[in-house]
């Protein structure tokens, strides 16, 4: 009986981290250290992203397994803090089995302190600060409020929250529409809005854990979730790129890069930005403060090496690394995974604006020349993804080891920490 509680707990540890949008590596982990600290011998935890698994053997030496198959998934940076700090007690057994099963049941039914009324008015408000980001005027920022707000609501009326793919598509397609008619009523450049939109909605946390997830060697679940996210942005892409087909709203030249917004409007934005998107995606409020150094320092760094004249590429490669050491050092300094602040950090770097002339040149039928900015704007990303594998790889290869050894109360065998 008692070993069955011990399964169960760690079984429904698993179930929650995958639930909440952790990392494969962190939930293998975790719920190998906790069945380690409750007695479980020749423990093994496997996961993907759909599933979590679970194989030992008990005092007579049979082995069992167990497996939870899970269908419902959400982004919840504080509800995974939470569980990461329980399974650190446990492993450290600093708490009891009852008092484990107790916490764990009040962390599965706390929900978040922010409304989703709150919630839409902070994404809008974002969507905005986006627009205005990427040098646009009063007029976008305030179409792009009204965008997102609206968006937002209307997919919470039609409940398709949970509906993956069908959600993404839903989003872009009722974005831009609304974005073309508030246009036809007041003229203004779309282009802004809609990139405000699409980096709100964008999968920004399923493309960090992939890139994680694959650093950390398990191939098999960082490719799913890589896949996931190209296909999830596939949708949100081809929803606004159907209406724009339609809409004949012409594309404007004159859209900007970050190089070209003054730096210390862009430093003030890049900084808000950071701390209500981590707001946004349910980040504890003891990250807000790293948060929003790591995306000021990627910034600086972005426009440091932009000066020197770098390529946009390198200039973001360069900035993305900055974000991502600073995020991996705060996560180690305020023990929260690392997700909670190099994801808010990475948005003012995306490359939404070459994304959206891309798909507007692609959907009036210039085949040629929707290629260079496609072309550049996956070399961003291929940039911001390599970034954080190099800093994922170093920390947990090296810094951990030096400097953030963990307690030898539970060893996993064959397993290096990466409980950051």
């Amino acid at each position: 009986m008692v070993m069955n509680k011990k399964v169960e707990f760690v079984m429904e540890l698993g179930r929650l981290l995958l639930q909440s949008g952790a990392e494969t590596y962190r939930i293998e982990e975790s719920m190998e250290r906790c069945g380690c600290a409750f007695g479980m011998k020749k423990l093994e935890a496997y996961a993907t992203t759909s599933v979590v698994m679970l194989t030992y053997y008990d005092d007579e030496e049979e082995q069992k397994s167990h497996f939870r198959r899970i269908r419902e998934r959400d982004l919840d940076l504080e509800k995974i803090t939470s569980l990461n700090d329980l399974s650190r007690k446990v492993s450290h057994k600093q708490v009891s089995l009852e008092e484990a099963n107790k916490q764990l049941r009040q962390i599965e039914g706390s929900s978040s302190t922010i409304s989703y009324g709150l919630t839409t008015i902070i994404a809008g408000i974002n969507g905005g600060l986006i627009a205005l980001l990427n040098n646009s005027g009063a007029l976008e920022a305030i179409m792009a409020f009204i965008v997102v707000v609206i968006t937002f609501l209307i997919i919470r009326a039609i409940k398709v929250e949970q509906v993956l793919f069908f959600k993404e598509m839903a989003i872009g397609m009722i974005g831009a529409t609304l974005a073309v008619l508030l246009y036809k009523v007041i003229p203004f450049n779309i282009a802004p809005v809609i990139v405000g939109l699409m980096l709100i909605a964008i999968p920004s946390i399923q493309m960090v854990n992939a890139v994680r997830d694959l650093s950390s060697g398990d191939l098999t679940s960082g490719a799913l979730r890589g896949l996931e996210a190209a296909g999830l942005t596939a949708a949100l892409f081809s929803g606004v790129g159907i209406v724009l087909s339609f809409s004949k709203v012409p594309f404007q030249e004159g859209y900007s890069s970050l190089m070209a917004v003054n730096p210390l409007k862009a430093a003030v934005l890049a900084i808000m930005i950071a701390l209500l998107f981590n707001i946004f995606l349910k980040s504890p409020m003891k990250s807000l403060v790293f948060t929003a150094f790591a995306s000021l320092f990627g910034l600086v760094t972005f426009l440091f090496f932009s000066k020197i004249g770098f390529s946009l590429t390198a200039s973001v490669f360069f900035g993305a690394l900055a974000v991502a050491i600073t995020s991996e050092l705060s996560a180690r300094i305020c023990k929260i995974p690392t997700t909670a602040f190099i994801v808010a950090g990475f948005v003012p770097l995306l490359p939404g604006l070459w994304f959206y002339k891309s798909m507007s040149l692609l959907v009036v039928g210039d085949l040629a020349g929707y290629i260079e900015p496609l072309t550049q704007g996956i070399a961003i990303i291929l940039a911001i993804g390599f970034s954080a594998a190099i800093a994922t790889i170093f920390f947990r290869k090296f810094v951990n080891n030096l400097f953030f050894k963990p307690k030898k109360d539970c060893p996993v065998v064959d397993k290096q920490s990466k409980s950051f």
